[in-house]
């Protein structure tokens, strides 16, 4: 089983995360090759990291200037932090511009994957500034030889906002494809009724071209910030609720 792992994002706090990542997740994938879209700034030099423990071949690195973001018609002018935006079951706590920024880099995570013509047969996505106190491999996936079904994923059990956890993510390829190609099905996606929410705009792009979502997948982080300050993971009652069931 071939696997691509696809890390988008600002790389602020990569260098302190590595080891962990590299410990909980990417060991178990020993034969990897890394695609990498992050922001042209004083943090992409972390990219290197990666360069120097896997080797040169395994990597590929697109640094890049991100495009003034445009909120798609039909969306609301104003934009109050703490309350809804839209209709989306929990109130977006970034303003959209940078929802639709965090959307078109993971798509250009995509592209990098794609450009590099690297087919895979599992492809991971992962943040950059993740760190994880658990992390068990799907069954499901396990028992694959040779990859998961194309349009199967498995996202975490938690975090999901109303929709499924968009940090981390293993997916077959037709489901990785809509997942990270997101950002240029918003629009058809807002006239469909689903709300300016990441979560539940990932969520429904592998809905709507018949992704199965697994969204039971025992694994547990947090985030860190670039000065050291760790936000523990987003356990919600609901959560709790439905993976027991």
């Amino acid at each position: 089983m071939t696997t691509a792992i696809i890390i988008s994002g600002a790389m602020r706090s990569f260098a302190k995360c590595l080891p962990n990542l590299d410990w909980m997740v990417f060991r178990h994938f020993p034969t990897a090759k890394f695609y990498v879209a992050t922001h042209d700034d004083e943090d992409a030099p972390t990219t290197e990291l990666l360069i120097k423990k896997y080797g040169g071949d395994s990597v590929r690195v697109a640094i890049m200037k991100q495009p003034e973001m445009v909120i798609p018609s039909g969306c609301p002018d104003k934009w109050t932090k703490g309350q809804p935006y839209m209709h989306e079951p929990y109130a977006i706590s970034v303003h959209p511009s940078q929802v639709m920024g965090q959307l078109w880099m993971l798509r250009e995570g995509w592209r990098v994957y794609q450009d590099a013509n690297e087919p895979a047969d599992l492809i991971i996505r992962i943040r950059p500034d993740l760190w994880f106190h658990s992390f068990v491999i799907p069954h499901g996936l396990n028992a694959c030889k040779f990859g998961p079904d194309p349009k199967v994923s498995f996202t975490p059990w938690f975090g999901r906002f109303g929709g499924c956890n968009d940090r981390f993510a293993l997916l077959g390829t037709k489901a990785a494809e809509a997942y990270f190609t997101t950002y240029d099905n918003i629009p058809a996606m807002l006239k469909e009724g689903c709300p300016l929410h990441p979560e539940s705009l990932v969520n429904y792009a592998m809905q709507r071209v018949g992704i199965s979502i697994c969204d039971d997948m025992k694994a547990e982080f947090g985030t860190m910030r670039k000065n050291g300050e760790f936000r523990s993971p987003e356990i919600l009652p609901v959560d709790l609720a439905h993976f027991r069931g």
